[in-house]
């Protein structure tokens, strides 16, 4: 599809459907919105699309939580933010508000609060962010859902039970500061190996199984683990065992988080590699897609939407089979290959191409 910015009176065509498009108001919902520290991927897909989605229309994004004293890492430029304590606000802020449209990201149980059009964002599985609800909040069979990967698409239809006239899948994009630089060719590194693990301290994200890998090398790779937390309280006990697991662990240590995609694209580039080994299925695994455009090596899981960076040159691995995890990061080093998959990477995911596809979904979803 060839990217676009539509007028307010542009006629829209997308898989066969042609509308006339009208000014829109149109809401992002989420738990966290605000450019703060430790965030991740989600937060920096929906900013995008608002951005370029307000070009034309009117974009409000709308936190629900009690708010953050952080300072903010980003700029939200000309797009206006609310904050609501409760899912139970939605209704009130869209009147008032006079929104049109909300999508809700990753969150089912908060479709029929929003008291407009509502069109849910899986950005992950049902057994991430509190969707195992899902089977007790059941999704009507005329809201519009939009998968980010194949893999969310199967699970949405096999899993969730969704129909697939209400399912559309729109890739999402990688940010700018990913896009740029010329490399295309793995070098081989010499002497000790630096990598970087720059995904949330949690369980699912491969923490414990990536310092069980580490145990067993004996000193020739050092890890660096961004301390990025989990929002969820439940995950407290955990993230607090494996904050002192890698404190206690030789040639691992915890690095502060960024979340400016220039900030971490430069974190990256000081790295020989980047580590996602999710014992989960990921949505869509949108930092090993950073890291591959980039050009660098990705050791991965092969689970969910993680599929896609091993099918653009990601290096699989199981994350829970210590002493092949280990090997995979000790020959890290000797990989020196082109990686002609960049120039994929770059051309179909970008902003323009993912955020024209999803406005021509969310306008067809207002439509009586």
């Amino acid at each position: 599809m060839v990217p676009f910015a539509p007028s307010k009176t542009q006629k829209v065509v997308h898989h066969g459907f042609t509308a006339k498009v009208g000014l829109v108001h149109i809401a992002f919902v989420s738990t966290e919105l605000l450019p703060i520290y430790g965030q991740g991927a989600l937060e920096r897909l929906v900013r995008g699309w608002a951005k370029w989605i307000a070009q034309e229309h009117e974009v409000t994004l709308i936190s629900i939580g009690q708010g953050v004293t952080e300072d903010y890492s980003g700029d939200l430029g000309d797009l206006r933010h609310i904050w609501a304590s409760s899912p139970s606000d939605l209704a009130g802020i869209c009147k008032t508000h006079h929104i049109d449209l909300c999508c809700v990201n990753n969150r089912p149980g908060w479709l029929h609060l929003t008291g407009t059009t509502p069109v849910l964002i899986l950005h992950n599985f049902s057994t991430a962010w509190r969707l195992h609800r899902y089977p007790q909040q059941p999704v009507s069979p005329a809201t519009k859902v939009i998968a980010l990967s194949n893999a969310l698409m199967f699970h949405a239809r096999e899993v969730l039970g969704l129909n697939f006239e209400q399912l559309d899948m729109v890739y999402p994009f990688l940010d700018p500061a990913f896009l740029e630089g010329s490399t295309i060719f793995r070098k081989t590194k010499q002497g000790q190996l630096k990598l970087l693990f720059p995904n949330r301290i949690m369980y699912k994200k491969g923490v414990w199984a990536t310092l069980d890998a580490l145990d067993l090398i004996g000193g020739k790779v050092d890890i660096d683990f961004t301390l990025s937390l989990s929002p969820n309280p439940s995950d407290r006990h955990f993230t607090n065992l494996a904050i002192k697991r890698v404190n206690h662990t030789e040639h691992a240590r915890l690095i502060r988080s960024v979340s400016h995609p220039y900030d971490l694209a430069d974190l990256m580039l000081d790295y020989d590699g980047i580590l996602m080994p999710s014992v989960e299925p990921e949505g869509f695994g949108l930092v090993a897609m950073e890291a591959l455009s980039l050009g660098l090596p990705v050791v991965a899981s092969n689970l969910g939407g993680l599929s896609h960076a091993v099918e653009c040159g990601a290096i699989p691995i199981d994350p829970l089979h210590s002493p092949s995890f280990a090997k995979t990061l000790t020959d890290l080093g000797e990989i020196e290959q082109p990686i002609p998959e960049i120039k994929f990477i770059r051309e179909n995911l970008c902003l323009e191409r993912s955020a024209a596809s999803l406005l021509s979904v969310l306008l067809r979803a207002t439509q009586p």
